[in-house]
């Protein structure tokens, strides 16, 4: 999937963007981006001089950090250039897992309906199969997916130079495509996408599926994309890169200036409430996806 397939609401040209937030019924931000957009036609996007509008669906950057080592009550979160990059599972298998998910806000009111699409490269001997993975989350601001573990690619490879794995979100609410959304929650596409140790045919058609499926949908008037985000995880490298370990990986969608201040040694994840909160108690106010990678036992 190309980075042009798919452009969230904080990248879309301030008149798509407006129309995008009246058909969800978020009309005042809609006005005021229609009125900024007549009076500064060259801003770069929808909500550039609005600094008013602290939506967390408004943010198109995101942080990311990565909890690791036996459960505690209290883990910290690490950024993910200071892990200890596991170089044993160089040719292993893994299990990647959807394990949060929390929406502070999406656009719209009432409880959102939102298709969470995974992509990653599954490296073969003598090829690269780019595969792909649905699943869909009911919640309301405020709210965490309740389920955790959730599968999303069993049996990935890892390459000698890591794994790279790209999410995105798209808050759905077009009554048309509820019911294609009910047959994506369904039990038969709750086990994730199991991959083999060599090809199979059927994987790239189905990969491609998901694909039109999530640009069909985004593009529909009352549906939206919220979140993208790419995590490239290797053995070593630059400094400022992500290492793979067994564990964890947080992506936190925040404003640019957050972005630039951010600290992960002030955030922990609390294990007897399984959440994200700050180290004086206080939950996560932005969105928030966490990704777990372990060990395929065959």
């Amino acid at each position: 999937m190309d980075d042009n397939d798919l452009v969230t609401l904080a990248r879309m040209p301030p008149e798509e963007a407006a129309t995008k937030l009246k058909a969800v019924g978020e009309l005042d931000v809609a006005r005021e981006i229609t009125i900024k957009a007549q009076n500064q036609r060259d801003a770069f996007g929808p909500f550039d001089a609005l600094p008013f509008i602290a939506k967390p669906w408004a943010y198109e950057a995101h942080v990311f950090g990565y909890i690791g080592g036996d459960a505690a009550a209290v883990m910290d979160i690490r950024p993910v250039a200071m892990v200890s990059p596991e170089k044993s599972l160089i040719g292993q298998r893994v299990i990647v897992s959807l394990d949060y998910f929390l929406v502070a806000s999406y656009p719209g009111a009432g409880r959102h309906s939102v298709l969470v699409n995974f992509y990653a490269d599954h490296r073969l001997p003598d090829a690269v199969e780019a595969v792909s993975y649905s699943t869909v989350v009911r919640v309301r601001d405020g709210d965490r997916l309740a389920t955790i573990n959730l599968p999303i690619f069993i049996g990935l490879n890892v390459a000698k130079s890591g794994l790279t794995i790209r999410c995105t979100t798209v808050n759905v609410k077009s009554e048309d495509d509820e019911a294609f959304l009910s047959f994506l929650n369904s039990d038969a596409f709750k086990v994730g996408l199991k991959l083999l140790e060599h090809a199979q045919p059927a994987i790239v058609p189905f990969s491609a599926m998901t694909v039109g499926v999530t640009r069909g949908i985004a593009a529909k008037s009352r549906n939206v994309a919220v979140q993208d985000f790419t995590i490239g995880l290797d053995f070593g490298g630059a400094p400022t890169g992500a290492r793979l370990s067994l564990g964890s990986y947080v992506a936190v969608q925040v404003p640019t200036e957050a972005r630039r201040s951010w600290s992960w040694s002030d955030w922990v994840f609390d294990g007897a409430r399984g959440e994200i909160v700050s180290k004086d108690g206080s939950l996560l106010q932005y969105n928030a996806i966490v990704l777990g990678v372990s060990l395929l036992e065959e």
